[in-house]
């Protein structure tokens, strides 16, 4: 018995071994100028396949194209489930319920999704009276929030069929609102198309300033004027794009539990869930792409406001290597509530599982006592973008240096301490049509252009790589690229005839094995 132990113990050590990547082919792992973004890919995807890591290619043959709206319609419950299980985007939301003023009890929601994650997590943690009002366009997930809502919070939310742009769904005396609630953010920030929603829903939905809701009537003289009402707030208040230039290489995406790619011949785009851009990185140092603001605090500021943002950008490239591709992820300030690992002290709200639970004491006393000097959120990241002030020091209340209650898609060492990484988001990798080898000292110019004007947001950025400083070589241009909507949310080829011939064969198999037969391949 110890000798077919042994045996069988060294025959699957052995399968391992042939099965793992041949640790003599660095080839497939070391970027070359001469890749087109198809090589690069088939080179990646190859090496997943080897390692038994999950990949997913969009079909070549695409169906006709849709828009924000249409893509809303497409959520299914793996998107719902994904959003429910984003412990630190969920516990972020909910210190920021927590934190809103007792007397701001109407709340309307843009998007509340199947599951009202959003929408149960304001009623479990917000003002005790709180009624919620919330849209949603696809019909189907409209039921089923309608439902859950009725049986868990019974006549303190109700759920209205359609598009926020559509006001006349809602009763005219009923359309002013304390908060606006949303979180229609893409894998761009704005490439769910939340600038133009929000700028609408504030203008349609929020209650104004109190300067603007002033009564023409003059005071009574002897009776004193009642205070004015708080401002009515945008939960989120902010969101901003990031990226950075990197090196990518195939084994630097192992820690990806999954990829997607837009194309296998004309490649744009890799999705990666929890991509290393600390790693990938050739900076020290990150950019914005587009930063924007939804409440009236900081709404009109010009640079916030543009739904079509130009911005030039400028990297000094800090290690020898291939640019290949642009590294993106997202930053989300909620502007209400106290930033993670400040909450949970002794008798705090520990009891909580859904995302409000309680570090442990002498954490929370730590952090505590470092947070007076914690930088700021840009200078938290391994390549903070010294250029992020817009980001970094104006915003719904605080100032300058002052942590914030926000979350972002980048994973890092650092986030997931700080726990703010938020894993409902995946990172776009845009592949340069033209990779380019680069040195240590030398400049990357970069002209972005952020185009959230439309229902079908698009993304471009021009490069050209600058000598160090000293040097006198020319510039070299590496190129341009252009990220359209339907390369950022391509049809992956999963729908429902699919999944139910996929549940037809499992019924045949089922039935083949009772019945003694094999089941088929």
């Amino acid at each position: 018995h110890r000798l077919c132990a042994c045996l069988s113990y060294l025959r699957a050590l052995l399968w391992c071994i042939m099965k793992r990547p041949r640790a003599d082919t660095p080839i497939d792992d070391e970027p070359s100028v001469a890749d087109t973004p198809a090589d690069l890919v088939r080179k990646l995807l190859q090496h997943r396949k080897d390692s038994h890591l999950r990949s997913t290619v969009a079909r070549e043959e695409q169906p006709p194209p849709i828009d924000v709206w249409g893509l809303c319609k497409e959520y299914d419950e793996s998107h719902f489930d994904a959003m429910d299980e984003d412990f630190n985007r969920n516990a972020a939301y909910a210190r920021a319920f927590a934190a809103v003023p007792g007397v701001q009890c109407r709340w309307l929601e843009v998007g509340c999704g199947a599951s009202a994650t959003l929408t149960k997590l304001a009623l479990s943690h917000g003002p005790s009276g709180l009624h919620v009002t919330a849209f949603e366009v696809n019909e189907r997930s409209a039921a089923e929030a309608k439902a859950s809502l009725q049986r868990l919070y019974s006549g303190r939310a109700s759920v209205v069929t359609g598009r926020s742009t559509q006001p006349e769904l809602i009763d005219f005396p009923h359309r002013r609102f304390d908060v606006l609630l949303h979180e229609v953010f893409g894998v761009f920030a704005s490439s769910e198309g939340c600038p133009q929603m929000l700028a609408h829903a504030r203008a349609h939905y929020l209650l104004p300033p109190a300067d603007d809701r002033s009564s023409t009537l003059h005071p009574t003289a002897g009776v004193e004027e009642a205070p004015p009402p708080p401002p009515s707030l945008s939960i989120p208040s902010r969101s901003a794009t990031f990226f950075t230039p990197c090196e990518l290489r195939n084994s630097q995406l192992d820690v990806c539990e999954s990829i997607f790619v837009n194309s296998e011949h004309n490649v744009k785009l890799i999705l990666a869930s929890c991509a290393p851009l600390d790693r990938l990185s050739l900076a020290t140092s990150s950019s914005i792409l587009d930063l924007h603001s939804y409440g009236f605090d900081s709404g009109n500021a010009q640079d916030t406001a543009a739904l079509i943002q130009v911005r030039s950008h400028e990297f000094t490239i800090s290690r020898d290597g291939v640019l290949n591709s642009l590294g993106v992820f997202i930053w989300v300030d909620l502007g209400v509530g106290e930033p993670t690992m400040m909450v949970g002290s002794p008798g705090g709200a520990g009891e909580h599982s859904d995302g409000v639970d309680a570090v442990d004491a002498e954490h929370t006393r730590s952090s505590m006592q470092t947070n007076a000097s914690r930088p700021t959120f840009a200078s938290r990241f391994p390549f903070g973008d010294s250029n992020a002030s817009p980001a970094a020091g104006h915003g719904h209340h605080g100032t300058e240096g002052v942590r914030r209650n926000d979350f972002t898609s980048l994973c890092t060492a650092g986030t997931q301490r700080d726990r703010t990484h938020a894993t409902n988001w995946t990172n776009p990798l845009i592949v340069l049509p033209s990779p380019a080898r680069v040195r240590a000292g030398q400049r990357l110019r970069v002209v972005s252009r952020a185009a959230a004007d439309t229902e079908q947001p698009s993304y471009s950025f021009v490069l050209t790589l600058m000598p160090a400083s000293g040097q006198t070589l020319e510039p070299e241009e590496i190129g341009t690229v252009v990220v359209s909507f339907s390369e950022i949310y391509p049809h992956f080829g999963y729908d429902e005839e699919e999944e139910e011939d996929d549940d037809d064969d499992e019924d045949d198999d089922d039935e083949e094995e009772d019945d003694g037969g094999a089941p088929s391949e």
